[in-house]
């Protein structure tokens, strides 16, 4: 563990009262194929975990590539092993001689954090209760009040979220599907989820879209990796984007293997 460079420390944008916790040099983030490898460092906030990739070798450049919220992180392992001492963090593999002290420092501050901020881990919003009347119907302003927030969930789902695909992979090799998400609403977003499964047929999946809440003004980037399980075709893919009680579809078209399409 050091003290935070100036040059990642500047590669960081900072939310509000947000404070660096921690940092550790000499991480290299790659995933389970050996593939996509980073060498940079490796930073815990008081909200998030951030890796800062170098590039360039005569003038150096510093990029904060993975950002893993605290509240969004469902699974910590770290793994001691002759091919590398390592931690995965929701599904990003780091390379880090440092591994156990990492765990044990992410652990504690996800505990603190999710204490801190309980409103963040929230439940699906429950369906309109029913209520007795004499034709045993619901009365019609309860079902209009449950429709509109749909539909506004929908409205803020279609503006705030947008998925980069890959239009074409080569076989034995693999890309990224990335989700942006900004929301420029009034409203939180609650219980985001990218669905993949549709995807999982034809691919194998590396890591997870899963945010417990978007607030406003709130900016995250999301990315999995896939690989082919296929040597070639054509493959159409639907992918469902859920948040907020409202549910959207996408279609998609991967090409892999032959002529990659431009």
């Amino acid at each position: 563990m050091i003290q935070i460079p100036d040059e990642v420390n500047k590669a960081i944008l900072f939310y509000p009262n947000e404070q660096v916790l921690a940092c550790w040099d000499k991480v290299t983030n790659t995933d389970k194929w050996g593939e996509n490898v980073q060498n940079g460092y490796l930073t815990l906030t008081n909200q998030r975990v951030i890796f800062v990739n170098i590039t360039g070798i005569f003038k150096k450049t510093y990029t904060a590539s993975t950002i893993i919220p605290l509240n969004a992180i469902d699974n910590i392992t770290p793994k001691k092993s002759i091919w590398g001492n390592r931690i995965t963090i929701t599904g990003k593999i780091f390379l880090t001689d440092e591994y156990d002290n990492i765990n044990s420092m992410i652990t504690e501050q996800r505990s603190i954090f999710l204490q801190q901020n309980s409103s963040l881990i929230v439940p699906p919003p429950p369906p309109p209760q029913h209520q007795e009347s004499k034709n045993d119907e619901e009365p019609a302003s309860t079902i209009k009040e449950y429709k509109i927030s749909i539909i506004d969930a929908e409205k803020v789902l279609l503006s705030s979220i947008e998925l980069l695909i890959p239009n074409f992979i080569d076989y034995g090799t693999s890309a990224e599907i990335t989700a942006r998400m900004k929301n420029d609403a009034e409203h939180s977003l609650e219980n985001i989820s990218v669905d993949l499964s549709d995807v999982e047929q034809f691919f194998d999946i590396e890591g997870a879209i899963k945010v417990p809440i978007l607030k406003p003004g709130m900016t995250l980037n999301y990315t999995v990796r896939i690989k082919p399980k296929v040597e070639s075709g054509v493959i159409p893919i639907k992918i469902k984007i859920t948040g907020s009680g409202a549910t959207l579809e996408k279609e998609y078209t991967i090409k892999v293997g032959g002529t990659e399409i431009y």
